[in-house]
């Protein structure tokens, strides 16, 4: 493989690990805004196990 095809290949690597990282991003701002709600909120026991749950559906593993 010569330095062309190395270069685009780890651009492309990178190029998913930005992607990657977008998605985390955009999970954990889900997360920070459920976890607010359920803070400031007088919320019953049953309504913080609904943001808990919400939590593991929005949340899913990065593939």
């Amino acid at each position: 493989m010569d330095d062309k095809e190395e270069l685009i290949k780890e651009l492309q690597w990178v190029k998913y690990r930005i992607q990657i990282l977008d998605m985390l991003e955009q999970r954990l701002l889900i997360m920070r805004q459920l976890a607010v709600e359920a803070f400031e909120n007088d919320l019953s026991k049953a309504e913080r196990e609904e943001i808990g749950r919400q939590i593991q559906i929005d949340v899913k593993p990065v593939e």
